[in-house]
């Protein structure tokens, strides 16, 4: 027995040392691995970090690009998806059959960066072409969503496939690296998500607003290589296979962030969702794009939480123009009647209004003229973007907003949100929302948000909203305006822009018109000086209006309202968007705007003076709505020409100095010029210059008729008159680049060649994607002797367009004249390919373009 046990003690002790050798190697092997779990894990969370960034910033750029209705939101949402869903689908069947997954997840997570980078160009490509195939589909509505769903979904496929094969592939290496299959899986199901969650939080409310969302979007990219890199180290994969393809890798990443260019923020903000049609002719005369907002110069550019806010302002005209999301939103010209009105008429209506309260900043037009009511003693003006707020700073001289007044208190708030939490009661409250199909702004024109309203005026307030009509048709006016009665038993609606903006103001209890105190303060000088520039005098603002209760109530007829359940606005708007305006406006016309009702506001007034003139704009209104019409259904050629003439000539005459005598006016200078040319045609030049002129003192902001005259007068060889209409022109168009060119043509005929090189320089300022100012700059430079100046001007001519021999000669020229006749002699031959006779000298004369 002691021998047995002497004989087995040894190899117990044997098996021992070998059991634990085994068990240390088995834990070896299992804590290696975890970590190597954990650290697919923790990549994969960084994974789906990186696909929320994606996400958010490819919707922000997108909705530039397809627009932020209800529909396009959705569609990029579904073309995101659509990608995750094939990647899936196609890695699935061939997840079991992969050697080495890891490395392969690692080369998928690197591809998801470099596919993200390598489409970033796409997307400026995109909004180009946008334009063009806005004019082909936009008017059909089924066509229009399948092209923007499919410019959505082109752009980002390839990132998207990659990060939906992900899935399974990671799923799998978990699987091999931790037993079981629940675990593991939901292991990385919840790395993801937490990676997502906090992708979600980072990109919306830090990265874009500090970064932008571009260089967001490269960040992202740039953490993707990464995570790859670092997967492909791990991967096991062997040694000369790992670092010379993470070496690629990282090269190739780091050639992309670099190489790959940045985007035009102008182009990217120029909404081709939208303003494709206005600039369809000259797309059509195969105007480029950015040719076309080469007159545009961007003053401001944020990207924030809630929107993309620009400022641009025409280098021709000055007007600056407030955008949000590539939308159009405020402006100090075009838009400058309804801002400047959307303050005065409520503030005027009221009988005493002390506290008011403004719902949208913007421009800050509205807020800086309800400022100007000496009566007023607060406004609270609400706005939900800081961009916003920080771009009203621009618009300062027109809105004439002083924000250092006490009386004014700026609060970043959701308007809903502050109103629902507020217990703060007004005199008045203007409402002054963007477009209802902008998805969730619909939610500002339903009956409980009126309600809301409502709720916090003082007894005998008013409320005042602003809608669009040129977005909408007749069915979608009378829900906004029978939602509103709904709530506001007195309304009165007012016209701002004829056939295109309306207030509507309204209140719980009749409106009491005091003529004499409405006079007296529309006498007070700031108020009378803010309404001059609208072209409002006095009673004359009575002229904007368009019917009271009873009109509007039998306009509006039944139907639905409008609410929260059912804010049909932001269905139905876009679906008329694309549609030709023309339709739609006129059976706006027809179905609710026809007929007035003037009595009950005479009765308020008393006056027979008041009746008279009332009477007076109303007549005004009637022509102006037959003359629009006449307008829209005319012939072209010179019988349809003159009956236009014919029809805004009486609205004029009807008007007198009132409102809408600018609008009028603005309507007849079109056919005017257009008739100047059929007269010139014809061979009649005075009938034509006649024309022209008239056009120009009805609309000296419009380039058809100046330019024409310029162009005659110069053609003709009659420099004084060609000067003149030159100088005419840059009064109210500054960046005129006609008129510059012309102007410094002939200051060169005069022999005044630094006048002239003044010239072309300013007209290459106001457009400087036209070449032939370029040209005729270099020119310039070149009769001066100042060759050096004119070779950085020929050098981007060629670049511009390689095709044209005398950008080549002329480069050639310079160059000889500099002593440097080797390159002289390549530039020759460049010309001479193009042209086997192109001249060594340029030409004497430059041309106009």
């Amino acid at each position: 027995m002691i021998l047995l046990v002497v004989a087995i003690i040894p190899a117990l002790r044997e098996q021992t040392a070998e059991r634990r050798v085994l068990l240390e190697k088995a834990g070896a092997e299992a804590e290696g691995a975890g970590r190597l779990l954990g650290l697919v894990l923790w990549g994969y969370g960084l994974s789906g970090l990186c696909a929320m960034v994606y996400q958010v910033g490819w919707a922000r750029v997108l909705a530039l690009l397809l627009g932020n209705s209800t529909y396009a939101l959705g569609l990029i949402l579904a073309a995101y998806i659509g990608g995750l869903f094939l990647g899936g689908a196609l890695i699935t069947p061939l997840a079991d059959r992969l050697q080495r997954p890891l490395a392969w997840a690692a080369g998928i997570e690197a591809a998801i960066g470099l596919s993200a980078l390598a489409v970033m160009p796409l997307f400026e490509w995109a909004t180009g072409r946008m334009f063009t195939w806005s004019l082909v589909f936009q008017d059909r509505f089924g066509a229009y969503q399948a092209l923007r769903f499919a410019a959505a979904f082109g752009l980002i496929l390839l990132p998207t496939l990659f990060m939906g094969a992900l899935f399974p592939l990671v799923v799998k290496i978990a699987g091999t690296l931790k037993p079981g299959v629940a675990e593991p899986a939901g292991q990385v199901y919840a790395a993801n998500t937490v990676g997502a969650i906090l992708g979600a939080f980072l990109a919306g409310y830090l990265l874009i607003r500090t970064l932008g969302v571009e260089n967001s979007l490269r960040l992202a990219t740039g953490l993707s290589v990464a995570v790859g890199l670092v997967w492909l180290l791990v991967s096991g994969a062997g040694r000369f296979l790992r670092l010379p393809l993470a070496g690629t890798l990282a090269a190739a990443a780091a050639a992309g962030l670099i190489l790959v260019p940045r985007w035009d923020p102008l182009l990217m903000n120029s909404g081709p969702y939208l303003y494709a049609r206005l600039f369809e002719t000259q797309l059509q005369q195969g105007i480029g794009i950015r040719e076309i907002l080469s007159n545009d110069e961007l003053l401001f550019y944020r990207e924030g939480v809630e929107a993309t806010v620009s400022v641009v302002q025409a280098r021709d005209s000055g007007e600056r123009v407030l955008r949000i999301n590539g939308k159009a939103d405020a402006s100090t010209r075009g838009d400058l009647p309804t801002e400047v009105l959307s303050a005065h008429l409520p503030l005027l209506l009221h009988p005493a209004p002390k506290k008011v309260m403004v719902l949208g900043l913007a421009s800050g037009i509205t807020a800086g003229s309800a400022l100007l009511h000496p009566e007023v003693e607060r406004v609270d003006c609400v706005e939900i973007s800081p961009e916003v707020m920080e771009a009203s700073h621009y618009f300062a001289d027109t809105s004439r907003l002083d924000y250092h007044d006490p009386r004014l208190h700026l609060i970043l708030d959701d308007a809903r949100n502050y109103l629902a939490l507020s217990d703060v009661r007004y005199d008045v409250i203007i409402i002054e929302p963007t477009n209802p199909w902008v998805a969730g702004l619909g939610m500002l024109f339903t009956r409980e948000f009126y309600q809301l309203i409502a709720d916090h005026l003082e007894p005998g307030g008013l409320a005042l909203i602003f809608f669009p009509a040129y977005d909408m048709d007749a069915d979608t006016v009378r829900m906004v305006l029978r939602t509103y009665a709904s709530v506001f038993p007195e309304t009165a609606l007012w016209e701002t822009i004829p056939v295109a903006d309306y207030l509507v103001a309204g209140s719980r209890e009749p409106f009491r018109l005091d003529l004499a105190g409405w006079q007296k303060r529309m006498a007070e000088p700031a108020v009378a000086a803010d309404l001059a520039r609208v072209e409002v005098e006095g009673i004359g603002l009575l002229a904007n209006f368009v019917m009271g209760s009873q009109r509007l109530t039998q306009a509006a007829g039944p139907g639905p309202l409008h609410t929260d359940d059912r804010s049909q606005l932001e269905f139905d708007m876009p679906r008329l968007l694309g549609r030709p305006r023309t339709p739609r406006l006129l059976g706006i016309l027809r179905e609710v705007l026809s007929g007035h009702e003037p009595a009950p506001v005479i009765a308020a007034l008393g006056a027979e003076d008041a009746r008279a003139r009332l009477e007076g704009f109303d007549r005004a209104r009637s022509l102006f709505y037959r003359a629009f019409q006449v307008s829209q259904e005319a012939v072209a050629g010179p019988s349809g020409l003159d009956r236009m003439i014919q029809a805004w000539q009486e609205v004029l005459r009807a008007c007198g100095g009132n409102w809408p005598r600018q609008f009028a006016a603005r309507e007849l200078a079109g056919p005017l010029a257009a008739r100047g040319s059929f007269r010139l045609a014809e061979g009649d030049p005075a009938g034509a210059t006649a024309d022209w002129e008239e056009s120009f003192h009805l609309n000296p902001f419009s380039y058809q008729a100046s330019d024409q005259l310029i162009g005659f007068y110069f053609e003709a060889g009659e420099r004084e008159p060609a000067r003149v209409w030159a100088m005419n022109a840059l009064r109210y168009l500054p960046g005129n680049a006609y008129a510059l060119a012309v102007l410094g043509q002939l200051a060169q005929k005069d022999g005044d060649l630094v006048g002239a090189e003044r010239r072309f320089r300013e007209a290459l300022s106001a457009s400087p994607g036209t070449l032939e100012l370029r040209w005729n700059l270099a020119l310039a430079l070149i009769r001066q002797g100042k060759f050096a100046e004119a070779e950085p001007e020929l050098r981007t001519l060629v670049a511009g367009d390689s095709g044209q021999a005398k950008y080549w000669a002329g480069l050639a020229y310079a160059m000889k004249k500099e002593g440097r006749l080797e390159e002289a002699r390549h530039y020759l031959e460049q010309a001479r390919k193009l042209d086997p006779n192109a001249p060594e000298a340029p030409e004497v004369e430059p041309k106009i373009p």
